[in-house]
This record gives C-alpha cells, structure tokens and sequence, in this order.
C-alpha cells in the first residue's frame, strides 16, 4: 500500500492548503486498497522531519513530489 501525506498549514484559511487536500483525497477514491491518505499538520514534528517551509506539500513514501498548488489533472500526470 502507498502512503500520500499532504501536509498542510494549521491556519484554517489556507484556501490553497484545503483545495490540494480535497483533490488528492478525491483523486485516492480512485485507488481504494492500493492507497492511503496521510494528511499532516506544518509545525508538528511529522512535518518537520520533511524540512519544509511552505504548504501545501504533497509527499508519496515519504518523498516530497508537489510543493505548491495542485489540480486534479496535474495529479494524474495529465
């Protein structure tokens, strides 16, 4: 099983943070059984071993892959 951490800001107005968030948890539905969603809060010391200084960050086994704002078609490498 694959694990995919979006790690996100604390503050609840991260409009960027909550989008990446939902489209990579819409996007999982998809591979039901293959992959979970590990969903990180910037600041704790989970976010901190990944040496990150902005949110949204998209990780696949623990690798950073997105650091930024994501579509869904970007997701899928379209």
């Amino acid at each position: 099983m694959i694990t995919v951490s979006v790690i996100k800001s604390p503050k609840a107005e991260c409009k960027t943070c909550h989008e990446t968030h939902r489209v990579v948890e819409e996007t999982l539905k998809s591979y039901q059984g293959k992959a979970t969603l590990e969903v990180i809060t910037n600041g704790t010391p989970e976010a901190q071993a990944y040496g990150i200084i902005s949110t949204p960050v998209i990780a696949i086994e623990k690798k950073i892959r997105w650091a930024s704002q994501l579509s869904k078609t970007a997701l899928r490498g379209g």
